[in-house]
């Protein structure tokens, strides 16, 4: 058994439903970055709530059991759903910069 993020690998995609994918990429619904960067104290405990384990105290362990072991917020995701997500057209944005040494585009969200 496979395991990403403490979920289990199916090699299935939850959006498109394809089965027996070679390979898939495991989404976090609530990225990363928001995750590290913008959540408040008042948010991270909310988020809590979905830990298994016991909560940290410490906000940057917190953070980091939030991103490795929170299952409700991670999805398998084909290849193919994953390349349009926020978090992959960010990285494309990003390596695309590193490649030509332009300033990455800034994508904004839009209301709808």
């Amino acid at each position: 058994m496979d395991e990403r993020y403490g979920q289990e690998v199916t090699h299935s995609c939850t959006i498109c439903g394809r089965e027996g994918l070679n390979r898939s990429e495991m989404h976090h619904i609530i990225g990363r970055t928001f995750i590290n960067d913008r959540a408040t104290k008042t948010q991270l405990k909310y988020l809590a709530k979905g830990l298994e384990g016991p909560v940290p105290k410490n906000l940057d362990k917190l953070r980091k059991a939030l991103i490795n072991e929170l299952p409700s917020n991670v999805t398998e995701l084909c290849l193919k759903c994953h390349r349009m997500t926020d978090s992959h057209l960010a990285w494309f944005d990003n390596w695309v910069a590193k490649k030509t040494g332009e300033k990455p585009k800034s994508r904004k969200r839009t209301s709808h």
